[in-house]
């Protein structure tokens, strides 16, 4: 399966790479930051963001059937806008 395009916004701080046997890239998926909530509260309006850490359990991302991965891995965003894996 090729890419045809990356599903990775320029929002997303997070994204997944699915890969196949061969470590080969076959499908990308932006996930934006999973870890950070937003919300607001009142008395802080004038604040521009109001965001706190989420821990996640059972995080589930709906992938084309078509999509025959061997290894999945977790990609951040850099301050230079490039996307490193993560160890996990």
């Amino acid at each position: 399966m090729d890419i045809r395009r990356p599903f990775v916004n320029k929002s997303d701080i997070y994204a997944l790479n699915f890969l196949n046997a061969d470590k080969e890239l076959i499908y990308q998926i932006g996930i934006n930051d999973p870890f950070k909530a937003g919300a607001q509260h009142i008395g802080y309006e004038d604040y521009k963001e109001y965001q706190f850490d989420v821990p996640l359990k059972n995080f589930k991302v709906v992938v084309p059937q078509e999509v025959e991965a061997s290894y999945i891995e977790l990609v951040r965003r850099t301050h230079n806008n490039e996307l490193i894996i993560m160890d996990i």
